[in-house]
């Protein structure tokens, strides 16, 4: 059963601890095909990235 990484801020842990995740990957070529003038990425306050 994969667990909801509420509170895990290492991506690494994130990965190789069977936590919930969604690769949104492919949304990137639909912002550049977008061109839009203003974007906005969001990310969980205090997330970082630990390879």
């Amino acid at each position: 059963m994969m667990k909801l990484p509420i509170g895990v801020d290492n991506f690494k842990e994130l990965r190789e601890g069977n936590y919930y995740y969604v690769d949104k990957t492919d949304v990137i070529e639909e912002i550049l095909k977008s061109k839009s003038k203003i974007s906005a990425y969001l990310r969980p306050n205090g997330f970082k990235e630990k390879f």
